[in-house]
């Protein structure tokens, strides 16, 4: 790509070779898979599968067995050029608290929730499934926030109080092999490790560090 070419695309021009053009309209699109990330927003059963809420709320989703099989071929091209791949999900906590009253804007402009309230049935068939219950002198509790479950973990004996754990979320997420080692195992450079981290958790300080 010629150097003044580079410059209107905002690269560097020495980052102008790896670059590609997509078609796309109203003009294509110039990407730098080193600087670019995929995210895949809502593709879940309840918008596109049949049984999902959409469908039992009477909505075609046929439509979207077309579209399927052609997001999974990006995301196998992203993640083959090296492009951090990020999912995001559309949902509710189990007691719909994040959801809002009559006066919150969701309760009157979400489709999702003014099927359910029409469909109560359908609410039900949603409930998560009750947890196992914990041995004598176990307790746990837990709740839906923005980054995970959070988890409250007791345990009893002969009386006093022998453990008392917090599960939080981003520590799940930060366990060794969990989700930041699997994904960060994949970057190859400072950009991706940002998309990685903030998809993450953004409130978690890091920072990277050549190696020697």
């Amino acid at each position: 790509m010629p150097a003044s070419s580079a410059a209107a695309a905002g690269l560097p021009e020495q980052d102008a070779a790896a670059s590609i053009v997509l078609p796309a309209r109203p003009e294509p699109l110039r990407l730098d898979p080193e600087r670019t990330a995929l995210i895949v927003v809502d593709m879940q059963n309840a918008y596109a599968s049949k049984g999902g809420y959409v469908d039992e709320a009477g909505f075609d989703v046929g439509p979207a067995a077309g579209v399927i099989p052609r997001i999974a071929e990006v995301v196998e091209v992203a993640r083959a050029a090296g492009m951090p791949v990020i999912f995001l999900q559309n949902g509710w906590d189990s007691g719909y608290a994040e959801a809002g009253t009559p006066l919150s804007p969701n309760w009157h402009k979400s489709n999702a929730l003014k099927t359910m309230r029409a469909r109560p049935d359908l609410m039900k068939r949603a409930e998560p499934a009750s947890p196992a219950p914990s041995r004598p002198g176990e307790g746990r509790a837990e709740v839906s926030t923005a980054r995970g479950p959070l988890v409250h973990a007791v345990r009893i004996a002969d009386g006093v109080l022998a453990d008392y754990r917090i599960e939080t979320p981003t520590a799940a997420r930060f366990a060794p092999g969990k989700d930041a080692d699997r994904l960060l195992a994949d970057c190859h450079d400072a950009g991706s490790v940002r998309w990685v981290m903030q998809a993450l958790d953004p409130c978690v300080g890091w920072q990277t560090k050549e190696a020697a």
